[in-house]
């Protein structure tokens, strides 16, 4: 693993143990998504990265990929609200939606110009601005919780390297320098570190590095791959999918490296998960019931409910503030 300036960056080192799988038990019910509502259909199996994705605003607005009429487009729905409300309306593939940390605005990649960009635009649909113009794509945008940049992933490099822009179009950094692809990126609710996933050993681990790339630490160290990362609202752990296809289950670390638990055993495929905003839940999909649903279950592990089918990755977006991590 290389990070920051390309030819002089430091190696990376291992935080934690090898994997470890428990098996957890835990009583209580976990509680449904704020509504249950879409009705598109299913894109496939569950990937490393967020192909698509919703997003919970400061406001309880929750963005969304749906397809209907042959595209996939960004719909928003207010907690108050009876029918969602179509923000895009473009014969493109949009995906990945995340929130400004207002909530006025949301990032997300478009295909509307033959490759993947990334675009801005109100969260009323008024108002939409091109981020990123490159021939290569550049998808999976996370807005960093000050509002100023957002990292994602772009094919630049001729395979996928993790970047970070402004909020407003400028200073783009690339932030890793590896021969294989790196992808999935994720602030920390501090906003000093991004979580993501690297193949640079082989298969697929996750990293941790300093906002400015800097400082790589090597989180998972497994024959399988892991991938799709989301960190804590409270800072102190990270979820993720792990296996191999199409066999997936979903997995917590601390961001140590240390404490990893298996919390999902079913035999069909668990994976995208994400946290719910105070950090109580975890949202992943599952194709255990035949088909590709959400599923919501708490976050020690336990039994899930079914909260929507349609959607092809459920993501919420971080709370209005982060409760600093225990001590």
């Amino acid at each position: 693993m290389r990070t920051g300036s390309e030819g002089s960056a430091p190696a990376g080192r291992l935080c934690g143990p090898q994997r470890v799988e428990v098996q957890t038990e835990m009583d209580g019910c976990a509680a449904l998504l704020l509504a249950t509502l879409w009705g598109g259909v299913i894109l496939g199996q569950p990937n490393l990265g967020r192909p698509a994705a919703w997003a919970t605003s400061p406001e309880d607005k929750l963005a969304y990929c749906l397809i209907r009429d042959g595209s996939q487009e960004i719909y928003v729905l207010g907690a108050q609200d009876a029918v969602p409300r179509r923000v895009t309306y473009t014969p493109a593939t949009e995906r990945k939606p995340s929130w400004s940390p207002d909530g006025t605005e949301l990032a997300y990649a478009s295909d509307i110009g033959g490759q993947w960009d990334l675009y801005i635009i109100t969260e009323d649909g008024t108002q939409q601005w091109q981020l990123t113009d490159d021939p290569a794509d550049d998808i999976d945008p996370d807005w960093s919780p000050d509002g100023e940049l957002i990292v994602f992933q772009s094919m630049r490099a001729g395979h996928w390297q993790v970047y970070t822009i402004r909020a407003d179009g400028t200073d783009e950094q690339r932030l890793t320098f590896d021969d294989l692809d790196d992808g999935a990126p994720a602030w920390s609710p501090d906003g000093n570190q991004i979580v993501f996933h690297s193949y640079n050993g082989g298969h697929s681990d996750l990293w941790t590095m300093d906002a400015s790339g800097e400082g790589p630490c090597q989180l998972t160290a497994d024959p399988d791959d892991e991938g799709s990362p989301d960190w804590s609202p409270r800072g102190d752990q990270i979820v993720y999918m792990a296996g191999l296809p199409p066999k997936w289950d979903v997995w917590v670390i601390g961001t140590d490296g240390n404490n990893e638990r298996q919390l999902t055993t079913d035999p069909a495929g668990d994976g995208t998960p994400c946290w719910s905003p105070d950090g109580s839940r975890i949202a992943f999909q599952s194709d255990r019931h035949g088909t590709w649903e959400i599923l919501v279950m708490d976050a020690r592990g336990g039994d899930a409910t079914v909260a929507t089918e349609g959607v092809e990755v459920a993501w919420w977006g971080p709370p209005p503030t982060h409760p600093a991590a225990p001590q």
